[in-house]
């Protein structure tokens, strides 16, 4: 556990592991609960840590309160996550089949009812000052991304693991022997980018889609590399660099 072995850490927010934490079992509606919310560890001090995270997609939101004493250490971790949801309207599917639709008001009273028996499901309505303000950015962000920055003469295909069959565009046969190319390809941008480096390392995870043959958007783009990476440099032998 990495509170363990950290000295001076009172609260650890958590990330990127997309867990699920709960101290009442209907959060298992959404996922699998991994652990109590808050967790209490203790850290290498031998003082309490509260170890908290708000699930993944910002489904979840996480309150947390922290009681320290007047030497600052923590005395107790309190708090739980809150799952908010529309109750003014609610689809329901089916797993076993592709049938699908919407409830009645009579029906949605009797789900909203059940979820919000446990206290973490709580009903929001949507802000309509803050619907507008958002509608006014995604129009203006739309208008942007719709901008068409390249083309594809032929498919690239989106692949984490050679065979795994993520890939929407590509059949995985065309992946087996050496993953997907998109990934590829973006390793090679950025080897033409760093214009001092030999080699350039790319992990498949930091890629999310296939481009298929066409042009290509700025959304195309974004979609590709969602998140806010930076390019390294780091100096290594070749017989320090194994694949």
């Amino acid at each position: 556990m990495l509170a363990e072995t950290l000295t001076g850490v009172d609260v650890i927010v958590g990330g990127d592991s997309h867990s699920l934490l709960s101290s009442d079992p209907s959060a298992s509606f959404i996922g699998n609960i991994q652990g109590e919310y808050p967790t209490e560890l203790v850290n290498a001090d031998g003082d309490k840590v509260c170890v908290v995270q708000a699930y993944q997609f910002a489904t979840v939101l996480g309150s947390l309160s922290v009681v320290f004493d007047q030497s600052g250490v923590v005395q107790s971790c309190g708090g739980s996550p809150i799952i908010p949801f529309d109750d003014g309207n609610m689809d329901w599917a089916n797993d076993t089949s592709d049938a699908s639709g919407t409830l009645g008001p009579s029906d949605v009273e009797i789900v909203s009812n059940f979820l919000q028996e446990g206290g973490i499901f709580r009903p929001f309505d949507e802000d309509e000052a803050a619907r507008a303000a958002l509608a006014e950015l995604e129009a203006q962000i739309d208008s942007q991304f719709s901008r068409v920055v390249g083309s594809a003469a032929e498919d690239l295909c989106y692949e984490r693991i050679p065979g795994q069959g993520r890939s929407t565009v590509c059949d995985v046969e065309d992946t087996q022997a050496n993953g997907g190319d998109i990934t590829q390809l973006v390793a090679r941008a950025y080897l033409e980018t760093v214009k001092i480096a030999d080699v350039t390392i790319q992990n498949a995870g930091g890629v999310r889609t296939d481009f298929a043959a066409g042009n290509i958007t700025l959304d195309d783009i974004y979609t590709l590399l969602p998140f806010s990476n930076t390019l390294g440099t780091i100096e290594m032998t070749g017989a320090e660099i194994t694949l």
